[in-house]
């Protein structure tokens, strides 16, 4: 389905932060934008067995229109 999708607005992400929450564990915060629809996303990750990442939970909330949000 999404192979046959219409393409959309080019997304650009920025402002990206990291918080360990625990040895194994980190919290990714970051913006995105895509056509002038901006997000402010959050995504938990763990490293898994064998030492790769794994995602764990993701949130993408809209920006408030016209509000800058450091």
């Amino acid at each position: 389905a999404l192979a046959s999708a219409p393409e959309g607005p080019q997304m650009t992400a920025t402002d990206f932060e990291t918080v360990v929450l625990a040895a194994d564990v980190i919290l990714l915060t970051f913006r995105t934008d895509a056509g002038g629809r901006a997000c402010l996303r959050s995504s938990v990750w763990a490293r898994l067995p064998g030492g790769s990442w794994g995602l764990r939970f993701h949130q993408a909330t809209m920006a408030p229109d016209g509000v800058d949000v450091d």
